[in-house]
C-alpha cells in the first residue's frame, strides 16, 4: 500500500527537525553555550561580587575578607587585577587569573563540564568554598538569561533553513 501524503509530508517534517537538532546540538553550539555560561559566571562574581551555592540557586553577596586582607589588599595594589574589590568586599578577583582561567574542561556526548585550565586555580577555588565563597553555579535568572541568548541563536539557524 502506498504512503498517504500525509505520511510522506509527516517524514519530510521529521527528516528536518532532525536535521536542525543536529544542528543546534552539534559541538560548536553547545560549546558556545559554555561559553555563555562562563561569562555569565564571570560578570556576576567579578562586576557584582555575588556567588552561587549550587545549582539553580540565588546569587548572594560573596562572603567578606577579613580586614587583615583588606589591609594588605590595600598596600600591594600595584600587584592586583584592577577590577579587584575595595575593602572587605570580595569579588574572588586579586590577580584575575582564577576567573580568567574558566573554561570548558570537557566536552562529551552534548555534556559540558566547566572548570578551570589550570590546577592551581582549581585548588583556589576549592579553598574559596571551604572559605564561604562559592560561584561555580548558576542561578535560575541566569541560567534562563543564558538560555535566551542560546534561543535566540537557534532561532537564527531556524531562519537560515529556511
Amino acid at each position: 500500500m502506498a504512503k498517504s501524503s500525509f505520511v510522506k509530508d509527516l517524514e519530510k517534517i521529521k527528516k528536518k527537525a532532525d536535521r536542525l537538532l543536529k544542528k543546534t546540538t552539534d559541538p560548536i553550539r553547545m560549546k558556545r553555550l559554555g561559553k555563555l555560561t562562563i561569562e555569565q559566571i564571570r560578570k556576576r562574581t567579578r562586576l557584582q561580587g555575588k556567588g552561587v551555592d549550587k545549582a539553580m540557586g540565588t546569587a548572594k553577596p560573596l562572603k567578606k575578607v577579613s580586614q587583615k586582607y583588606a589591609d594588605w589588599r590595600k598596600k600591594n595594589k600595584k600587584k592586583i587585577h584592577r577590577k579587584a574589590a575595595r575593602g572587605v568586599d570580595s569579588n574572588l578577583t586579586l590577580t584575575g587569573q582564577m576567573i580568567d582561567s574558566l573554561d570548558i574542561v570537557r566536552y562529551h556526548d552534548g555534556n559540558l563540564l566547566i572548570g578551570h585550565s589550570n590546577k592551581l586555580a582549581e585548588d583556589k577555588t576549592k579553598w574559596q568554598k571551604i572559605m564561604g565563597r562559592t560561584y561555580m553555579y548558576i542561578s535560575r535568572s541566569e541560567f534562563k538569561a543564558v538560555m535566551k541568548k542560546f534561543d535566540d541563536i537557534i532561532r537564527k539557524i531556524v531562519a537560515q533553513s529556511r
